[in-house]
């Protein structure tokens, strides 16, 4: 039987799960990852270690807080064939045409997401 790893409490109590993500995702190591934060720790005179294997589970973790959120492309070429056939039979629709890219059961999520953004910009 495997064990999961959690992330230590030190990481949610001193602000550190957005840092580790934002790392993660501009591409460092894991390794480097793990240098970083147990310096953060020894800073801190905090006496937990984070390895490497912490890195996963701690965006998995940033995810389900709502650390991370992932937004579709927009697919620019197929809005402008859309718009040029809508517009171009009927008369101008002047209305905008987005289309985002995406597919599976979670598409509407996503979806609904994208237009919230179009409807507060």
């Amino acid at each position: 039987m495997t064990r999961k790893l959690k992330p230590p409490k030190a990481i949610y109590d001193h602000g550190l799960i957005f840092p580790i993500c934002q790392q993660f995702f501009d591409g460092r190591t894991t390794t480097e990852i793990a240098k970083w934060v147990n310096a953060e720790l020894r800073e801190k005179n905090l006496d937990e270690t984070f390895t490497r294997q912490l890195v996963y589970p701690t965006v998995s973790e940033a995810v389900r807080l709502n650390y991370v959120k992932f937004c579709p492309p927009m697919e620019k070429d197929l809005e402008q064939k859309i718009a040029a056939i809508a517009n171009s039979d009927e008369g101008p629709l002047q209305r905008e045409v987005s289309v985002a890219m995406v597919r599976g059961k979670s598409s509407t999520d996503y979806l609904a997401s994208v237009v919230a953004e179009k409807v507060s910009s």
